[in-house]
């Protein structure tokens, strides 16, 4: 009898992913890894999680941070088990894995058509509350569960937008007519109003508060415009009314207008939840949500405010409708022009900003009258960024191992913090980063401009601060976990773990 010979096995294979991936044992140095390097402290972002969510029970609202900040259900994990209330999403792919998650409560910040996707999303098990902000919308979407022969109706809350805002109803007449649409419909159930102020401006001056106020208090208005009974179907199976804003800069204006509606009880009448939305708090950065969060602004939870007088035949308008405007907000709020910034100065997105060490906030605590260390709460940032210096070809010139595909560059470059020489005992390189800024981003290099008489040198590691955690989170399936803060590091962190994300 003869026998053929054995095939060989294929070897076992590991996913590889851009944090080790030589698939190194943890812990281990974060000297030892490839560059570039995302890592995330895990102090830092339980801090965050722990701090949004004590602000908002003081504030007397819900928590559903928007999970696409992250897409990474163990952090979103995090944030329920501190009390949120659900999570936002924008697609309904990502909806999928947040049931995947088995997530609670879900707010998709978006519209889907597909058939097949509506009745998923309308299947039982997470409730999903969907947004729609026209007649056609809901026309459609109602005759695609009809042919999908969803099992139960899809809750949906109306969105109440502006003209300088992105989608929703551009006027309160108009979000009326779409929730009479939907309680006309046979697959739907209204389920509450939904709108976001982030879009309308990025200023923190009184202006651009008073545009973000007004804006607020026409959500008050479409809600009050629908009236109890248009909710009762909702209402009956179980579940609140759900009025949902706030993004993760004024977050603390949604609660001074409209916090006072939260009523889970249903003491005022129906019952009614308050959701804010803020999602890239958990993260923070060093350089945009440092300058506009509320928490640098001292504002606290307020419910003063409340609302003011908004016709239901007027569209409430921001800003001046210029050609400059419908740029900005085609980019999700303000990217070109000026920003008023937290000390009134004003700075465009692009600008160059104080580089150097120096740039790295302090952000906790904080300093409060006759020099007393503040009480306040205060977000701390999470993320950093590493690389390698490649190459210096010119006195004044760096390149660096990051780019485009591993950093944002939507809302300003990345901001060098410091710089570590591995080979030197891991030893700090104080000083070779002061009046230095990152110019340039291509796909794989970041252009760091320093003084002349700079002594980073090829090989030097340096660390990076973030702008906008959201754009620079979805370059990276996987994320490494460090611990401790950095301004006490003697020695760059030990890279712990992983996070993995969804994106």
């Amino acid at each position: 009898m003869t026998t053929s010979p054995s095939t060989p096995s294929a070897p076992a294979v590991t996913s590889i992913t851009k944090v080790g991936f030589g698939r190194e044992p943890r812990p281990v140095p974060l000297i030892d890894l490839a560059t570039p390097l995302l890592t995330i402290d895990l102090d830092a972002l339980d801090h965050n999680v722990v701090t949004m969510a004590a602000w908002c029970r003081e504030a007397g609202v819900d928590l559903a941070p928007h999970g696409k900040t992250t897409m990474a259900p163990e952090i979103w994990r995090r944030q329920l088990d501190a009390g949120a209330w659900g999570i936002t999403l924008a697609t309904a792919f990502q909806v999928a894995v947040a049931r995947e998650a088995l997530v609670p409560n879900v707010i998709l910040a978006g519209t889907a058509f597909a058939p097949a996707t509506l009745a998923a999303l309308a299947a039982p098990g997470t409730d999903v509350l969907m947004w729609v902000d026209s007649v056609e919308t809901v026309r459609l979407v109602d005759a695609a569960l009809a042919r999908a022969e969803a099992e139960r109706p899809l809750a949906v809350l109306v969105e109440f937008g502006s003209p300088l805002g992105r989608t929703g109803a551009r006027s309160v007449r108009e979000a009326l007519l779409v929730a009479e649409a939907v309680a006309a419909a046979s697959h739907l159930v209204l389920a509450g109003v939904a709108g976001y102020e982030g879009a309308l401006t990025h200023d923190v001056d009184t202006a651009g508060i008073a545009v973000v106020d007004d804006y607020l208090r026409g959500l008050l208005k479409v809600l009050d415009g629908i009236g109890a009974p248009a909710f009762d179907p909702w209402l009956s199976s179980g579940h609140d009314v759900v009025l949902t804003a706030g993004g993760s800069v004024y977050f603390d204006r949604v609660v001074a207008v409209l916090g006072d509606r939260h009523d889970p009880s249903g003491l005022q009448g129906p019952r009614t939840r308050v959701v804010l939305r803020s999602g890239s708090y958990v993260a923070h950065d060093h350089d945009l949500y440092r300058r506009l969060t509320p928490f640098a602004r001292d504002t606290g939870p307020t419910t003063a405010g409340g609302a003011g007088g908004v016709d239901a035949d007027v569209t409430v308008v921001v800003g001046d409708g210029s050609a400059g405007s419908q740029a900005d907000r085609e980019m999700g709020g303000p990217t070109d022009g000026e920003l008023t910034g937290v000390d009134g100065a004003a700075e465009g997105f692009g600008a160059e900003r104080p580089a150097g060490p120096s740039a790295e906030p302090t952000v906790s605590p904080r300093t409060g009258p006759a020099g007393e260390a503040s009480t306040e709460p205060s977000f701390l940032p999470a993320l950093e960024l590493w690389a390698s210096v490649v190459s210096r070809p010119e006195p004044g010139l760096a390149l660096l191992n990051v780019g485009r595909r591993d950093t944002s560059d939507d809302e300003g470059f990345p901001v060098p913090l410091e710089a570590w020489r591995p080979q030197a005992a891991d030893r700090r390189l104080p000083g070779v980063l002061d009046g230095s800024h990152v110019s340039a981003l291509n796909d794989q290099h970041a252009f760091l401009r320093l003084e002349p008489s700079s002594g980073l040198q090829v090989g030097d590691l340096v660390r990076l601060g973030v702008s906008h955690p959201c754009t620079t989170i979805d370059k990276w399936n996987e994320i490494a976990t460090v611990r401790g803060s950095a301004d006490r590091r003697g020695v760059p962190p030990v890279v712990e773990g992983s996070i993995t994300t969804r994106f």
